[in-house]
């Protein structure tokens, strides 16, 4: 097979504010393009400074709009997709979040990675983690 360049996840978010101010000031993620049209306004945003990391998408459809689906509105009820990144340092995101945005842990795994999880506003989990891929 071809190898494949990058990635990039697309997350349908209820509220494209909530969602922009998380993956930008809560992260610290940089957005690369954003748009607001008929369909929906959205933002595409960098995982790493050097573009390296692959990209996040978040999407607020707006109704009616061919793709639109009504879940799309709706909160994330469980943990069946989960954003899973991971950091130099749990204990500098440990410090980060401090103070600013809920989070559980840190938690030593079986496997030798060390992970803290926080909701984003949509309710998915995002685990941010150090160790072994």
């Amino acid at each position: 097979m071809p190898d494949l360049s990058s990635a990039k996840i697309v997350l349908r978010c209820r509220d494209f504010a909530m969602s922009r101010a998380f993956y930008s000031s809560v992260l610290g993620l940089t957005v690369v393009d954003e748009w607001d049209e008929a369909g929906g306004k959205g933002a595409i945003f960098a995982l790493s400074s050097d573009h390296s990391g692959g990209y996040v998408e978040i999407y607020e459809m707006a109704p009616g709009g061919a793709r639109y689906d009504p879940s799309f509105s709706e909160a994330v009820h469980t943990d069946k997709i989960d954003l899973q990144l991971r950091a130099d340092s749990v204990d500098a995101w440990i410090e980060a979040l401090e103070g600013q945005w809920p989070f559980d842990g840190p938690d030593e795994l079986p496997w030798g990675q060390r992970w803290i999880r926080l909701k984003d506003p949509d309710g998915m989990q995002i685990a941010i983690y150090e160790g072994q891929v």
